[in-house]
């Protein structure tokens, strides 16, 4: 995965490609979701996580993947 940051006029905006870390996707302004090539979603990942039933099994699989990694 890679992360850039861009600034224009005052503006911040970070784009993650193909993220897996849930640490930078948590402290985004908002996330867009894409699966099997089409927009599902467009939103925080607090909201994310409450509405998007695809994200949210992203998210769980990720923290179970982390836990794994940490044993």
């Amino acid at each position: 995965s890679s992360s850039t940051e861009h600034q224009n006029d005052n503006q911040s905006l970070n784009i993650i490609e193909s993220s897996k870390a849930l640490e930078k996707v948590q402290n985004l302004d908002k996330v867009l979701f894409i699966e099997d090539g089409k927009v599902v979603a467009f939103d925080s990942h607090e909201n994310l996580c409450a509405t998007c039933e695809a994200y949210k099994k992203m998210v769980d699989l990720q923290k179970l993947e982390d836990e794994k990694e940490g044993e």
